[in-house]
Order: C-alpha cells, then sequence, then structure tokens
C-alpha cells in the first residue's frame, strides 16, 4: 500500500510559496479550490490569492466603512481569516444586549456590531481563540462564520409558518386577552428557514418555521414574568442549543435539535450556565 502525504506553505494572503505530494482536497484556510480557474472557494465568493483579493464585492460591504468591497480580512491575513460566511444580526438593541449576555462576561466586549446589528466577526474571532471549542464564545465565533443568516430579536409576538398557514405567536404573560387565533409561546422561540419534512418525520412532529427564509432566534421582551431565566441565558439556549445543532443536523451530524432529543437539552443546560444571569 502506497500512503501519500503533503505539505504546502502558504503566504499570508494564500499564495503557494512551496508544495509537495498531491490529493490534498483543502488548502489556505481549510478551503477547497476549484480546479478550473485555481480560485479560492469560500462558499459566498470566490478568492484569488496571488492578489489577496476576492473576486466579487463583499455583501456585507456597508457595514466596513472605510474597507475597500474586495479585500480579504480587514487586509491583515496573520490576524484574521474571512471563510466567506454571513452573519449573526440582533435585530433591535435589547436583542444585541442578550447576544452579549449569552457568553461569560470576560468575553462581552468582543460582541461588537455593525450599524445594522450585524455580529462583526473579527473581534469575536479574536476572542474565541484558544477557547474550549464547546464554550459559548466559541460556539457564537462558529455561528457568524456559517453560510446562513440568522436574526435575533426580542419582542412580545411573532410571525411563522406551519402546516401551510401564516400563523402569529404571542409570548404568553398569563391574561386572557389574545385572539384566539394567536399561538401562546413561552419564553423563546427559534425557527427554522425552511419547512423540513425529513426533521418533521424524526421528531413525529411538525415543526414552526420562519416566512423570511431566515433563522430566526425569538425571546420574549418580558422574560421576569415567564421564567427565572435571563435573556442572555435564553439567548444562549436557543442560540448554542437549537441553532447550532440545526446547522449541525443539516451537515448529518446531528440527530436533532427538538426538545425530544436529549443532546439539545444537555446542550442548552451546559450553554444557560455559561451565561450573564441578568434580565
Amino acid at each position: 500500500m502506497v500512503v501519500s502525504s503533503y505539505h504546502t506553505t502558504y503566504a499570508p494572503f494564500g499564495s503557494v510559496l512551496s508544495s509537495t505530494g498531491s490529493g490534498q482536497r483543502t488548502g489556505y484556510i481549510g478551503r477547497e479550490a476549484d480546479n478550473e480557474t485555481g480560485l479560492g472557494n469560500y462558499g459566498v465568493r470566490l478568492y484569488e490569492p496571488e492578489y489577496g483579493r476576492f473576486m466579487s464585492v463583499d455583501v456585507l460591504w456597508g457595514e466596513y466603512e472605510g474597507w475597500q468591497a474586495y479585500q480579504y480580512a480587514l487586509n491583515a491575513p496573520l490576524s484574521f481569516r474571512d471563510e466567506g460566511g454571513k452573519w449573526v444580526q440582533a435585530m433591535n438593541e435589547a436583542a444585541r444586549d442578550a447576544i452579549r449576555n449569552s457568553v461569560p462576561a470576560q468575553f462581552r466586549s468582543a460582541i461588537q456590531f455593525s450599524e445594522s446589528g450585524v455580529v462583526l466577526k473579527e473581534p469575536l474571532l479574536a476572542a474565541a481563540r484558544g477557547q474550549d471549542v464547546n464554550s459559548n464564545v466559541a460556539i457564537l465565533s462558529r455561528l457568524v462564520e456559517n453560510d446562513a443568516v440568522i436574526s435575533v430579536n426580542v419582542s412580545e409576538a411573532f410571525n411563522y409558518a406551519l402546516d401551510g398557514k401564516d400563523r402569529r405567536a404571542v409570548f404568553y404573560r398569563g391574561e386572557t386577552s389574545y385572539n384566539e387565533d394567536d399561538t401562546k409561546f413561552n419564553p423563546a422561540f427559534t425557527l427554522i428557514p425552511v419547512r423540513e419534512p425529513e426533521a418533521e418525520k424524526a421528531a413525529g412532529v411538525q415543526i414552526a418555521f420562519s416566512k423570511s427564509g431566515k433563522i430566526e432566534v425569538y425571546i420574549a421582551s418580558h422574560t421576569r414574568l415567564l421564567t427565572p431565566l435571563s435573556k442572555g441565558q435564553l439567548a444562549a439556549h436557543e442560540l448554542f442549543s437549537h441553532v447550532r445543532r440545526y446547522l449541525l443536523w443539516k451537515i448529518g451530524k446531528a440527530s436533532g435539535f427538538w426538545h425530544t432529543d436529549p443532546g439539545t437539552d444537555k446542550a442548552a443546560t451546559k450553554a444557560e450556565e455559561s451565561a450573564v444571569k441578568i434580565n
């Protein structure tokens, strides 16, 4: 049996300095290269390592004032890397606080936002380096690099789809004055982006999904009336258990993301214990 081995040395922006062996699928920062063009396939965009530039405009260009639209890793490849992911976005100020408080207090300063509420990747990735891969801050850093859009909102109600119908959910506070067509939820919820028949088959129940095509996390604005958990703990529960496990389930690395799946509740408990316990 012949065992192939290979080794490649890269310049800071990813051009190849030397290479031995063959057969490797991935290269610079663990991404695959397009065989026909030699460009790096970074998911959302293609990357030209010889010039250290992407080949199309950054979809988040407007969030990085003063930076060129084709730049890679803020022109600092020794400190940062850009894997082409999308974003985690706080839809209001209360949601920004919930995301900050979903990680232990010493990491809160690394949770920074653009004007539109998008979590900035670079300071978060820097904070996550060297941390346990299953810690809240490390999981959040991976969420901001995934290929989906995750929106987080603190509100009293939200809209969703289920069984082919548009519905409205209200975070229940005990009153009886809600419209009878409203569904009462308590006290946080995650909507997956589209209907997933395979997930419903595994769970044995129908699963609510968003009307926007995004992963949506909703947290009750009046949590003190509903639960002893803080908004930060609820954000940790939804983001680091359900959203994380949904993304893992999509690539076949988790059995499910609903509460009947034992791994979900175990992960949720650990995430909640690590979050900031203040409302």
